[in-house]
């Protein structure tokens, strides 16, 4: 299981950033040329990429799966946590997608999947004796401080401190 989960997260990385690398709204420090400030850019109707559709169906079905599969499995210490994180990430997936919100929800969405792969990673081969396990490691700590500390913080710092508006 952890292993698909790796090879998802690698997968879905790689799609999210061909869908969204030529978006006005994708800033430098995630892999763009865009600015944040155009992120509620001709909301709510601005016209989608190509596949755009398809990521949010892909990753809410991915989401959905996980509620499932963690509902169907046996109680563990943080049983009750996850099935709280599943449910609040699908309702996040869900209304953004409804309320048109889903620009800055495509890079929230991408920011969070980063560090995924490394965490998935370091789960799928944690059992082998070798450098591989600590190089996910060390991978899930820098892109998880790059990614949710430094990208996201500059995500909220430009909506709450600058004059982007809806």
């Amino acid at each position: 299981m952890n292993f698909f989960k790796f090879l998802y997260y690698v997968f879905i990385v790689c799609a999210t950033y061909y869908v969204i690398k030529d978006l006005d709204c994708l800033p430098s420090i995630m892999g763009g040329s865009g600015k944040l400030e155009n992120v509620f850019k001709d909301w709510p109707n601005w016209s989608k990429p190509a596949y755009f559709d398809i990521f949010y169906i892909a990753s809410s079905g991915y989401h959905i799966e996980s509620l499932v599969s963690h509902l169907l499995s046996s109680w563990n210490g943080d049983y009750v946590e996850m099935i709280l994180h599943h449910i609040v990430t699908l309702n996040l997936i869900y209304f953004s997608y409804m309320a048109c919100f889903t620009k800055i929800g495509v890079l929230i969405l991408f920011i969070h999947y980063w560090s995924d792969v490394f965490a998935a990673g370091a789960r799928a081969f944690g059992y082998i004796t070798s450098i591989v396990p600590a190089t996910f490691c060390v991978g899930l700590v820098t892109s998880w401080y790059y990614s949710r500390i430094y990208c996201f913080g500059f995500i909220i710092y430009e909506v709450f401190v600058t004059n982007i508006r809806v």
